[in-house]
């Protein structure tokens, strides 16, 4: 204030002139950020229309361990025999597929059986959808034929995510950021291997990398590959698009998805399950800031443990592919930060049945654009 009131005729003009470049340039962003935000989705999310079929699929999964885990699981009561024989001809995935009273009654036969339980506690050795207790719960009620799903419902479904997607949506941007509306077009190229490598299909002009990890994949294995570990997977898949150039002025949203599951399992082991599979995690000391309210020790320092997992992904001083030879078009991690110009990772803890993902989504859209901004200006 005092320089300004202090200043020239000729430094009263210049600065001037800069206020008008500085008005006409936040104007331009302003427009540009009214337009398209593109939007790449890594890993899956549920979609609709699946309930049913998720709660055969289960407990066929179920059934099918107890099986062939070694030793073999029995069913307690021998009168269920019948119900495990009817789910041997069912395909879920079969157009002529119906899910009727007599189906339904026999997933709740099999539900109550104690060895069906017994093999439930275990899943963590084989792949049980993380929704199977929650359906399964409730299959009477939902197969009432005039049974409406509620929002619960509708974020417990799963369905594989194959090949590409494209999902265009808009929501209101509050009055503190201009109000009216944003539109985002999300494009999803599936969680499986065989999927990814049509993400270079969508590559250009991508602002937002949207990474949705599953915190309770610590201890499970790949459905294609049962040699390899989820969580592992889902850190080489991370760094990989993180050190990516053709990412490079894109931001990145970690969701760390399923806290909800993760507590109730640190909750049962105390962590034993994690410290396994990640035996630095005995060590782990988080920061203050993440003990927050009255939540359990052992559980915020796990959520914290797997966080940093992957935000030390983009803090190592050399790229995972460091003993490899460098590849034509391959970017290390020292490249992808030479080139990056926006912020380095915005991350939330959420639930596997969080409505306000886009919300999260919009806030950290929201500071990507004002720090980009700000860099530009030069003010940080």
């Amino acid at each position: 204030m005092l320089r300004g009131c202090c200043a020239g005729g000729g430094d009263r003009i210049e600065h001037d002139e800069a206020t008008r470049k500085i008005d006409k340039q936040l104007k331009d962003w302003n427009k540009t950020y009214r337009q398209i935000i593109k939007i790449l989705l890594l890993e899956k999310l549920t979609y609709l229309d699946q309930l049913k079929r998720n709660g055969v699929d289960a407990m066929q999964t179920i059934l099918d361990f107890m099986e062939t885990v070694e030793p073999a699981i029995p069913l307690r009561n021998p009168r269920n025999e019948i119900s495990r024989e009817y789910f041997y001809d069912i395909d879920v995935n079969h157009e002529d597929f119906v899910f009727d009273k007599q189906t339904a009654e026999h997933l709740k036969c099999l539900w109550k059986d104690e060895g069906v339980q017994q093999a439930v506690v275990r899943e963590n050795e084989y792949h049980l959808i993380d929704s199977a207790r929650y359906i399964l719960d409730k299959i009477g009620e939902i197969a009432q034929p005039d049974y409406v799903p509620s929002n619960q419902d509708i974020l417990h479904c799963r369905r594989e995510t194959t090949g590409l997607q494209k999902v265009e949506f808009s929501i209101a941007v509050p009055p503190k950021n201009g109000g009216g509306t944003q539109q985002f077009w999300m494009y999803d190229v599936g969680g499986q291997r065989e999927y990814r490598h049509q993400i270079a299909r969508v590559f250009a002009d991508i602002q937002v990398v949207l990474f949705l990890v599953s915190s309770i994949g610590y201890d499970r294995t790949l459905r294609e590959d049962k040699t390899f570990n989820r969580m592992e997977e889902s850190l080489n898949f991370f760094t990989a698009m993180w050190e990516s150039p053709y990412l490079s002025t894109s931001g990145f949203i970690l969701f760390l998805n399923k806290q909800d599951i993760l507590k109730e399992k640190i909750s049962r082991d105390r962590g034993e399950s994690l410290l396994s599979h990640y035996p630095e995690f005995r060590d782990y000391r988080p920061n203050s800031k993440d003990l927050v309210g009255d939540e359990d020790f052992v559980y915020l320092r796990a959520r914290a443990f797997i966080r940093d997992k992957f935000l030390n992904k983009t803090r190592d001083p050399l790229s995972s592919n460091k003993n490899k030879k460098r590849r034509k078009g391959v970017g290390n991690l020292e490249q992808a930060r030479r080139l990056r110009s926006g912020p380095d990772v915005y991350w939330h803890y959420t639930t596997a049945t969080d409505t306000d993902h886009i919300n999260s989504v919009f806030n950290a859209v929201n500071s990507m654009i004002i720090v980009w901004n700000l860099t530009t200006l030069g003010l940080i």
